[in-house]
């Protein structure tokens, strides 16, 4: 076997480096948007994800085509590249919004 099944480092550890070390320079570069929920009066960061404005070619639709979808070009699409909460909080709290990052 040439390749690893699951990534050498734990997935949560991937998605903080993300968050620590790419987040805001894709952010700045306008490839990604970021949102960032907090504690309230705090900045212990809860949870955040990242969109990225995304097309599907229509092609790939082929015969499952939406009726009203153009017949060529492109649809646009959002794509959640990034998504993490806090392990500690996951189902505890209903949070009322995330902070654009």
């Amino acid at each position: 076997m040439t390749g690893r099944a699951f990534p050498a480092e734990p997935i949560a550890d991937r998605l903080n480096k993300f968050l620590r070390l790419s987040a805001g320079k894709h952010q700045k570069d306008n490839v990604t948007r970021v949102f960032v929920a907090v504690a309230e009066g705090s900045s212990e960061v809860l949870g955040y994800y990242a969109l990225n404005a995304h097309s599907v070619a229509t092609e790939e639709f082929g015969e499952d085509s939406p009726k009203r979808a153009p017949r060529t070009g492109s649809i646009p699409a959002l794509y959640l590249s990034m998504i993490e909460v806090d392990g500690r909080r996951q189902g505890k709290e209903h949070w009322t919004g995330f902070a654009n990052g």
